[in-house]
């Protein structure tokens, strides 16, 4: 790849929404060099910001029984507007009742 074809081809962009302040920071100092990354503690921090997303790292283990709809709707939104996106949900335990 020519450094011209690597200024014209656009950077895929990276979503990390995790409630831990340090595992965002490692995980953008991680994937700043070949990605654009936008992070937030809360799905509601990006819902002005997600004009294009390729990657969604999601912590689904901060949002309460009571906010699952909201995260479901969030995820259709994601689903509707960047078909093209990947999802990984970052499961930091084994109990997967909360999903």
């Amino acid at each position: 790849m020519t450094s011209l074809t690597r200024e014209t081809t656009p950077r895929q962009t990276v979503v990390l929404v995790h409630q831990c302040p340090f595992t965002r920071q490692g995980l953008k100092t991680l994937l700043s060099p070949a990605y654009d990354v936008i992070d937030a503690e809360d799905i509601c921090d990006l819902e002005k910001e997600l004009v294009s997303v390729d990657l969604l790292l999601l912590s689904p283990q901060l949002f309460p029984p009571g906010r699952m709809r909201e995260v479901e709707q969030f995820m259709k939104r994601i689903y509707q507007h960047h078909p093209q996106c990947l999802v990984l949900l970052t499961l930091e335990t084994a109990d997967m009742s909360y999903i």
